[in-house]
């Protein structure tokens, strides 16, 4: 008697080995435990991009006959103090001028709106977009401050991962690199630490200048805007540091909103808010960057900007800011690991077309 199609295929189905259902298995536990410690990524990578900045202190602290123990506990409260301050001090007036921006909204909006010529074609577009209240948050709206208030908790806690991730790593971050370089041969163990002390020096010099930059930023920010009376001047001031950190886009997203709140003096004080915030941005591309960074930290400006784009998409706000040491990693990644696969001449024409920036 013939087997029908049907038997065919319950006896195939029977015959799937029992390692093939073991490996599928083993392998949706492998992705679910991926996206389990992925939120983990993050914290961990700018903990050691804190780390890296701060082992330079803990060294000095050492060549003083200062125990390592100290150095560490005393970068470890000098952190603290800081972090404490930021939030007893300065997120109370943070939060009600953020709080007072929310409520202010509808009002830009309508502001925004009278300033489009009746003629523009896409007026109604933009006046149907903008009238969606639902764009808007609203203070009163219990689930939105419980939405906020949980995204506030979240942040100072990933803040705090951070930290610890960051003092761990320089208490016993050598340890760490001594057991990961067992695995590997002499020579590439010499890689490895020829790659380490390069990169460190780029991460040191990205991460004190973005200080230096987003702190200058800031004043520029608030004593313009202070002297100029716009609302919330502490925190576009804020923004304006906090965007810093991202070439290009983050122009725009501190300019933007510090002419809507501008427009509440007068639109002749928006235009001038505008055109300060274009000088200072010139005047730091240009004169501020080049000292802070040297010639450390120079990349092409378009390569920024697509790599921006595409980080941002992928992996949000965090995704860029990370992505930015990374780019300015590869000619020290080119030069030690990719000297075999890439041209003599392309490493050499590289390296020189990244010294003429500084």
């Amino acid at each position: 008697m013939e087997k029908s199609p049907q038997d065919s295929i319950i006896d195939m189905n029977l015959r799937i080995p029992f390692s093939t259902i073991l490996v599928v298995l083993l392998t949706l536990l492998c992705v679910n435990m991926i996206q389990a410690i992925a939120s983990l990524f993050f914290p961990l990578f700018f903990g050691i991009l804190i780390a890296v900045s701060l082992n330079p202190i803990v060294m000095w602290l050492e060549t003083r006959r200062i125990p390592k123990w100290i150095s560490i506990l005393f970068v470890t409260l000098a952190l603290g103090i800081f972090f404490i301050a930021f939030i007893v001090i300065m997120a109370p007036r943070i939060y009600q001028q953020a709080a007072g921006f929310v409520e202010n909204l509808p009002a830009l909006r309508d502001q925004a709106l009278a300033l489009l010529p009746e003629k523009f074609p896409a007026k109604k577009y933009i006046e149907h977009s903008l009238n969606d209240d639902k764009m808007f948050l609203k203070v009163d709206n219990l689930q939105q401050v419980f939405n906020a208030g949980h995204a506030l908790l979240g942040g100072i806690g990933e803040t705090l991962l951070v930290f610890v991730f960051a003092i761990y790593l320089l208490s016993d971050g050598k340890s760490a690199i001594r057991w990961f370089n067992a695995f590997f041969t002499p020579s590439t163990q010499k890689k490895l630490d020829e790659t380490r002390l390069e990169l460190s020096k780029i991460v040191s010099a990205y991460i004190f200048g973005q200080v230096i930059t987003s702190a200058m930023s800031f004043i520029f920010a608030f004593v313009t805007l202070s002297i100029l009376k716009v609302p919330n001047a502490l925190l576009l001031a804020t923004l304006a540091g906090v965007f810093d950190i991202l070439p290009v886009l983050g122009f725009f997203f501190s300019a933007i909103p510090a002419c809507l709140f501008a427009l509440n003096v007068s639109p002749e004080t928006a235009l001038i808010v505008l055109g300060l915030y274009l000088i200072y941005h010139g005047f730091e591309n240009y004169l501020i960057v080049p000292w802070v960074y040297g010639n450390r930290l120079r990349v092409s400006g378009i390569v920024v900007f697509f790599t921006l784009l595409a980080s941002g998409l992928i992996a949000g706000v965090e995704g860029a800011i990370a992505v930015l040491p990374i780019i300015a990693s590869y000619p020290v990644i080119e030069r030690i690991w990719l000297n075999k696969y890439v041209s003599e001449k392309a490493v050499k024409v590289h390296a020189k077309i990244t010294k003429s920036k500084t």
